[in-house]
């Protein structure tokens, strides 16, 4: 699978390759509409001088002024090489010799036109008689040639200058286009190294089993935050966010999931595997730096069996339920209610004797025989309860008080049930 940046590269360079190549083929366009501008341009040069110096013939038809005419155009018009000129049967040139005779070659063998040839561009128009009046009618006769004779590097100058202009301004340009690309590309290199932080800052968490731990640490997840607050970039800039929520959505969802594994689906009380991970990852550990006394209370439901029986497992499961959520209303929050099987509830009371306990436990079995149940008796429950140091001078092994909580439990259900045995 292709990388982000290697892809952006190739297509990066794909595209100031193609831009190189669209600039040559314009360049090349251009230097051939310059070319036919520059032929373009002395045509209207040789055709406004031959107006002109039709006029002067009209008028000063002398063959020395004509001679001394032809001499000023080579002197004034730039680039122009040799002038060649046939009127009324005579024949001007200049200069006079092999370039002017060239000139009158050009345009007997080939008649009106524009013709490079060699180191010349030559130009040959028709001279006609256009002079009219009231008494002697216009007849567009042809009475003459024009020939010019320019020399091909007044064009490769106007091309060398075009061309000069012309690379300036790509140069500029491809300049100014590598600019905003080079930026472009630090742009986003900046952005995708902001997403991809904070993606691997997620990732060194999620590797050490630590995300819940990266939401709860506030300067943590604010380090991934300030990643999405540098960016500009929408796209990278949603991208992050989005990674945000999701990797909260991903820890609640990690809550839900432990939630469920360590709670009782019917009476949403703790279950007994979390029973093992409250006591030894959390409970015994700090007892054992601070020995504070710890009761255990096992609660069993008085003749529960009878009500299944009787009236079915539904009213049972009622009578359970509304047990359990008496206890979560009445006991504290450090008080851990835990269903330990079929209809026996353990609860762990830390920093309470087991006279605290029995208040604690007296207070709601007499709540609990107020409740309204769909059957004949009151539904009671009874319970034992064993503490340390009161009963044990340890707390290891835990399953010792638990095992002293239920030998009391029995004692109470024995002795006549309904009642909560201490001693």
């Amino acid at each position: 699978m292709e990388s982000f940046k290697r892809y952006l590269l190739k297509r990066i360079v794909l595209l100031i390759v193609w831009t190189l190549v669209l600039l040559t083929a314009l360049n090349f366009v251009m230097l051939k509409k310059a070319q036919e501008l520059h032929l373009r341009n002395l045509k209207s040069v040789a055709t406004l001088t031959e107006r002109n110096f039709r006029i002067f013939l009209d008028l000063y038809p002398s063959p020395m002024l004509i001679e001394y005419n032809l001499q000023r155009l080579s002197e004034e018009i730039p680039g122009l090489t040799a002038v060649y000129l046939s009127f009324k049967g005579q024949k001007y040139y200049y200069p006079k010799g092999r370039l002017g005779k060239f000139v009158e070659k050009v345009c007997t063998e080939r008649g009106n036109g524009v013709f490079p040839d060699g180191e010349e561009i030559v130009i040959c128009l028709p001279m006609k008689e256009e002079y009219a009046s009231e008494f002697v009618p216009q007849t567009n006769e042809e009475v003459g040639t024009f020939g010019l004779a320019f020399s091909r590097s007044s064009q490769e100058e106007f091309i060398a200058t075009w061309f000069a202009s012309s690379l300036i301004i790509v140069t500029f340009t491809l300049a100014v286009g590598a600019a905003i690309l080079f930026l472009s590309w630090v742009d986003i290199m900046f952005n995708f190294r902001g997403l991809m932080g904070a993606i691997s800052l997620a990732k060194e968490y999620a590797d050490k089993g630590k995300l819940s731990k990266l939401i709860k640490n506030s300067e943590s997840l604010k380090e991934i935050e300030r990643y999405e607050k540098a960016l500009f970039i929408r796209e990278f800039k949603e991208t992050v966010k989005l990674f945000i929520e999701l990797l909260k959505r991903i820890v609640e969802l990690n809550k839900q999931v432990l939630k469920l594994a360590i709670t009782d689906p019917l009476t949403r009380l703790y279950n007994r595997s979390y029973l093992k991970l409250f006591v030894e990852d959390k409970l015994l550990k700090l007892w054992q730096r601070k020995r504070f006394p710890i009761s255990v209370a096992m609660i069993d439901l008085d003749n529960f069996k009878k009500i299944n029986d009787t009236y079915g497992h539904s009213v049972g499961d009622q009578v359970l339920k509304a047990l359990a959520d008496l206890l979560r209303q009445e006991l504290r929050s450090s008080d851990v209610p835990i269903r330990y099987g079929g209809e026996e509830i353990l609860v762990v009371f830390p920093y309470t004797r087991k006279e605290e306990a029995y208040r604690a436990l007296s207070r709601i079995k007499e709540k609990f025989t107020q409740l309204d149940f769909p059957v004949e008796s009151p539904v009671t429950f009874s319970a034992g309860i064993a503490s340390t140091p009161c009963d044990l001078q340890s707390a290891i092994p835990f399953e010792e008080l638990i095992k002293l909580a239920d030998e009391r439990l029995y004692e109470a259900k024995r002795s006549g049930k309904n009642k909560i045995v201490i001693d």
